[in-house]
């Protein structure tokens, strides 16, 4: 299991959307979280996730935690196929043990989150984003 400390660090949002939505735009964001929550526009933003974290795993080794069972780095078609037939009541942890960081994704999200992170890996993190079209923020 994770250690569940390193849910309260310092954490990123790896979105879709490059700024956090203003309150007075929330009518227009909770209709744009209702068009891509629907298919094929999930199961497009999951394969950038899915994409993403294979790519990170080329630089650290990555544990991969779901339904309470552990994978040491799982091979490229396992994270594929585990992000992107996740159950919307599916919880993902990723933890990068050499890091002490963790990437998190929940089925019924449109983001993911990055725990911890230290400078470099933020900055990497950050170009692999870019790669997908995703945004990393705080």
């Amino acid at each position: 299991m994770l250690d569940q400390a390193i849910f309260d660090t310092p954490n990123y949002v790896i979105d879709i959307f490059p700024l956090q939505i203003p309150s007075q735009r929330s009518r227009a964001f909770f209709a744009a979280e209702k068009f891509f929550l629907q298919e094929p526009h999930l199961h497009l933003i999951r394969q950038k996730f899915a994409r993403m974290i294979v790519m990170l795993g080329c630089y650290y080794d990555i544990v991969l935690e779901h339904n309470n069972q552990q994978q040491e780095n799982p091979s490229p078609e396992i994270v594929f196929n585990t992000i992107t037939n996740c159950k919307s009541n599916d919880y993902l942890a990723f933890f990068l043990p050499q890091q002490n960081c963790a990437i998190t994704y929940s089925g019924d999200d449109l983001y993911m989150t990055l725990y911890n992170p230290d400078d470099t890996l933020a900055n990497l993190f950050a170009q692999i984003c870019g790669t997908e079209g995703l945004f990393l923020r705080r």
